[in-house]
């Protein structure tokens, strides 16, 4: 994943300054680097950008790892397509569309209460929980190839111990962020350990980036439209009955994603039958039931 860029020297004199342990390199402008927005909206050089994340286990080996690209919508309403892959599941948002992927089942996947927009948003901040705390920075060196390592450091919040107790994380840790940047100030690296109070060490995650001048090719395997309706009734023979109608794609397996509304769904109007991915296949216009939980 290591891309060969021309340092830019116009971009390194901007956002770097001197300092005793290297030159002080803005975290906030490289965090702003890594948004989509601005990986696309630069000069429409690149056409898609993926990030691995690779969590270590307790030896520190590579453990549970997974993949996100996000490139530009073909119709700009849309904003952005997604994919997000690991070794068994697979969510493809495209084009106002979604889809996933599991036991080789592909799944058409209705938005219940979110727009396509707001499905996708959380993946445009390239933001991990980890970033949102408050660093300083350690040190930064510059190799003979121009690779920038920048290393920051932070507290641990209360909030984030919480969070991540089950990893070891305990007030009076620290956070430390080591940042590898190619030219143009494109981050090709981020690793994160847990300084424990006592000092000692443990890695956590690696985040790794890529950028492509072509588009992914991951949407191609999607099916051409050909699509059905499918009405959820929500309490059914009440009064407050209520009913919306989306559109889903023929020939794949219903999903259903609920956003923030807690609910139960059923394939009939008893509601006797609870609706279970995997076992709705679209063929036709389909209704199904729904109770708030």
């Amino acid at each position: 994943m290591k891309k060969a860029i021309a340092l830019i020297l116009a971009a390194v004199s901007l956002m770097l300054a001197s300092c005793g342990k290297g030159a002080s390199v803005s975290y906030k402008e490289i965090r702003n680097r890594l948004e989509p927005a601005t990986v696309f909206a630069s000069d429409g050089k690149y056409k898609s950008y993926t990030e691995t994340l690779t969590y270590y286990d307790e030896n520190g080996n590579d453990g549970y790892s997974y993949s996100v690209c996000i490139e530009p919508a073909s119709d700009n309403a849309y904003g952005y397509n997604i994919i997000q892959k690991d070794s068994e599941y697979s969510v493809y948002a495209c084009d106002g569309k979604v889809f996933a992927e599991n036991d080789g089942k592909l799944y058409s996947v209705i938005l219940i209460s979110e727009t396509y927009y707001e499905y996708i948003e959380s993946y445009l901040t390239c933001s991990h929980d980890f970033d949102g705390l408050s660093y300083h920075q350690l040190y930064s060196k510059k190799s003979d190839d121009g690779v920038i390592t920048v290393a920051y450091e932070a507290k641990m919040t209360i909030e984030v111990a919480a969070k991540y107790s089950s990893m070891g994380f305990e007030i009076g840790d620290s956070l430390l962020a080591t940042y590898e940047i190619y030219g143009d100030y494109i981050t090709d690296e981020i690793s994160y350990t847990l300084k424990k109070a006592n000092g000692t060490e443990k890695p956590l995650l690696r985040r790794e980036f890529s950028y492509s001048e072509k588009a992914s090719g991951g949407f191609s395997s999607l099916p051409e439209d050909d699509t059905a309706k499918v009405t959820v009734i929500f309490n059914y023979g009440k009064d407050d009955e209520s009913k919306s109608v989306f559109t889903a794609q023929k020939n794949c397996y219903l999903g259903i994603s609920g956003g923030n509304i807690n609910a139960s769904f059923f394939i009939d109007s008893e509601l006797t039958v609870p609706f279970s991915p995997g076992k709705v296949f679209i063929s036709g216009d389909l209704t199904l039931y729904a109770v708030y939980n």
